[in-house]
């Protein structure tokens, strides 16, 4: 079967040429090996994200250090995905890209301010109340697995290309942030209670984000990961009762 000049995007609906194809792959590849890269350099500094206080620390500063580290940790997660998105809106130029950075960047900071205070309940949950914590991680998955993610989902992995402003590009990247919080809520939720300091269990999410929205039929692979989260849920529940 010969290749055609143009080529339809998987799941998208849009027709798309070789060159820029091959120029998305490529960007992917870039971006997928420099968020591996951060979030191991982040891991040597996981201490950071422990929402108890050092000795010496003020409380503003371990709100500080807690809340930069987990922005930079999942901004670096979501860096693959994210580019996806700069690059349908590359025709807008450097500037209103760099805004919508900023945007991106500063809605995962509210995320972290918010979550800052529960930060060290989960762990402390996960030892405490391991049936309470397979629960959790269940109604992760039931999340995951909705109809509710899957449209969050479906903007995340949207490939149209259209230009922004730079009045409105902050404000589409902080639009943007918030899509991606809400599509990655109940991945964000089992990664806080099974440990955000776990390497293995940040590589796990890492990779399923970028799974569910890069590749085809994200939807079903979205499904697919909320089943497994359910599994794991019930048998860690099990677990603990036995």
């Amino acid at each position: 079967m010969t290749s055609t000049p143009i080529e339809r995007a998987v799941d998208g609906g849009i027709v798309i040429k070789d060159d820029e194809r091959r120029g998305l792959v490529m960007l992917r590849v870039v971006a997928f090996a420099l968020s591996g890269a951060i979030i191991v350099a982040c891991h040597a500094w996981m201490p950071s994200m422990d929402s108890s206080r050092p000795c010496g620390q003020t409380a503003l500063g371990a709100a500080a250090a807690f809340v930069a580290m987990w922005t930079v940790m999942m901004t670096a997660m979501m860096l693959p995905s994210f580019a996806q998105t700069l690059w349908r809106c590359r025709a807008s130029g450097a500037a209103p890209l760099a805004l919508m950075t900023a945007g991106y960047v500063t809605a995962w900071s509210i995320a972290g301010i918010a979550l800052y205070p529960l930060g060290g309940r989960w762990s402390t949950l996960a030892m405490a109340k391991p049936v309470a914590s397979g629960a959790v991680i269940v109604l992760a998955g039931i999340v995951q697995a909705s109809r509710w993610k899957a449209r969050r989902l479906a903007h995340c992995r949207s490939l149209i290309a259209h230009r922004v402003t730079m009045r409105d590009a902050y404000r589409h990247g902080l639009q943007h942030g918030m899509q991606c919080i809400a599509s990655c809520a109940g991945l964000t939720v089992t990664l806080c209670v099974v440990g955000m300091m776990d390497a293995s269990a940040i590589a796990t999410v890492m990779l399923a984000i970028a799974a569910e929205r890069l590749l085809p039929r994200g939807e079903r692979i979205a499904q697919g990961i909320g089943a497994l989260m359910i599994a794991s849920g019930i048998a860690w529940m099990l677990h603990a009762v036995t």
